[in-house]
C-alpha cells in the first residue's frame, strides 16, 4: 500500500451541501495511507489572533468528511493552524482524533508538536515528521502551536529516529507563495536533511505546484500546490485549483509517481485529472524539475523576483497601519524613501544572527503583551 501526500486543504468555513470529493479520488485515498495538510483550525470557539493575513477556521465536521473520504492523517504544522489561538489548535486535534485521523505537527508545546507519527507499511516502520516555517502559528515551550522548522532540530530528529525505524519522511510547510520554484535555501536545507538520513521530503504552502528532484537516490517534492483552498480571487481553471498527489512507494523511494487534482467548478468537487487533461501540467512540472537542478538558474530567477518585491517589502517595513499599507500599494510613489540610516540598521539587524535573534525576542515579548 503506497503513501499518498497532498497539498493544502482549506475549504469554506461552512459545510458544503455536497460531497467535496469524487469517488475517483476517494478510491485512491482508500487504497493508500493518505496524508492531507489541514490548513485551517476546526473549531467554533476562540477569537482571531493578532497576525498578518487572514484568520481562517472551518466546521469541526470536516474531520469526519476527510475520514470518510479515505484520509488517514492530517499535518497541522502550517501558518494557519493557530489562527484562533490555543483553543483552535486543541479543538482541531480533538476532533481529528475523535474521527479516527492521525495527527502530526502540532501540540500543547514545542516538545509535543515536534513528535513524529510512526506507521507500519510494507513491513517497514516509517517516522513522519512535520515542520513549518516560523510565522504566528508556532509552538513554544509554554505555548500551544505548530512545530517550527529548525534545521538543527530536524537533523537530530532524523539521526535519532533512523536508529529506530526503516524510513524517515519529512513534510515541510514553507516557501514563497505563488512561486513555482523553491528558494535556494530550501534546496540547500533539503539536501542537507537527505544527507542526514531523510528518505523522502515533501513541501507545500506556495499554493501552486512546483517540481521534484531525486537527490542521492532520495525523493524530494518542492511543492504540491493545493488539494483545495477556497479563494474568491482565483479563477476555477487557474493553477491555484490544481495540485499534486505524491504517491510514495516505501520500497522504491526514488520512484516518481503522482496524480494531478483539480477543483471542478461545475460539480463543485475535487477530482483527479484525466490523462488527456494533464499534458500541459506535466510538461510544466518536468520543466520546473529540470531547472531546479540548475543552481545558476535558481539564483538568477530569484534575484529578479526579489527585485520585483522591493516595493512590497518597503511598504511592509514602513507602514504603520493596514490602511497606510493599502495607500502605499495603490500609490507606490508615496512610499517613504528608505534613508541610509534605516537601511544600514535594518540590514544589520536582519543579516546578523545575534542581532536578529535579539530583535525577534524583543518583538515577541511586545507581541505577547498585545495578544494577551
Amino acid at each position: 500500500m503506497p503513501i499518498i501526500i497532498t497539498g493544502d486543504f482549506s475549504p469554506r468555513r461552512n459545510l458544503p451541501p455536497y460531497d467535496p470529493f469524487t469517488q475517483k479520488i476517494k478510491d485512491i485515498f482508500c487504497n493508500s495511507y493518505t496524508i492531507v495538510n489541514l490548513e485551517t483550525p476546526l473549531t467554533e470557539k476562540g477569537f482571531p489572533i493578532l497576525k498578518t493575513g487572514k484568520n481562517y477556521r472551518c466546521s469541526p465536521k470536516y474531520a469526519e468528511i476527510l475520514k470518510n473520504a479515505g484520509v488517514d492523517c492530517v499535518t497541522l504544522a502550517n501558518n494557519h493552524i493557530r489562527d484562533y489561538g490555543d483553543v483552535g489548535v486543541m479543538d482541531t486535534i480533538t476532533y481529528c482524533n475523535n474521527a479516527g485521523l492521525d495527527v502530526v505537527g502540532a501540540g500543547e508545546n514545542i516538545e509535543e508538536a515536534r513528535k513524529p507519527i510512526i506507521i507500519d507499511r510494507e513491513n517497514k516502520d516509517i517516522a513522519i515528521f512535520n515542520y513549518c516555517e516560523k510565522e504566528f502559528s508556532i509552538a513554544k515551550h509554554n505555548r500551544i502551536g505548530a512545530n517550527p522548522f529548525d534545521v538543527v532540530n530536524a537533523y537530530y530528529d532524523i539521526k535519532n529516529y533512523k536508529k529506530k525505524v526503516d524510513r524517515v519522511i519529512i513534510i515541510y510547510h514553507g516557501g514563497i507563495e505563488y512561486q513555482h520554484y523553491p528558494t535556494i535555501e530550501m534546496v540547500k536545507n533539503f539536501h542537507f536533511l537527505i544527507d542526514a538520513g531523510a528518505d523522502v521530503i515533501i513541501a507545500h504552502h506556495t499554493h501552486i505546484y512546483s517540481g521534484y528532484e531525486i537527490y542521492k537516490g532520495k525523493l524530494i517534492y518542492y511543492g504540491l500546490g493545493n488539494l483545495f483552498a477556497y479563494s474568491k480571487n482565483n479563477k476555477i481553471n487557474s493553477k491555484w485549483y490544481k495540485g499534486i498527489l505524491a504517491e510514495i512507494d516505501i520500497k522504491l523511494i526514488d520512484r516518481i509517481s503522482y496524480f494531478i487534482t483539480k477543483y471542478n467548478g461545475k460539480s463543485l468537487n475535487i477530482d483527479i485529472m484525466e490523462h488527456n487533461e494533464i499534458v500541459e501540467d506535466r510538461k510544466l512540472i518536468e520543466y520546473i524539475s529540470k531547472n531546479v537542478l540548475d543552481i545558476n538558474y535558481l539564483f538568477s530567477m530569484w534575484e529578479k523576483e526579489y527585485y520585483k518585491q522591493t516595493h512590497s517589502i518597503l511598504r511592509a517595513l514602513q507602514s504603520s497601519s493596514n490602511i497606510q499599507q493599502k495607500i502605499f500599494k495603490l500609490f507606490p510613489f508615496l512610499t517613504p524613501k528608505l534613508t541610509n540610516y534605516r537601511l544600514i540598521n535594518w540590514l544589520n539587524i536582519l543579516q546578523c544572527d545575534s542581532h536578529r535573534n535579539k530583535a525577534i525576542k524583543v518583538l515577541e515579548n511586545l507581541y505577547q503583551k498585545r495578544e494577551d
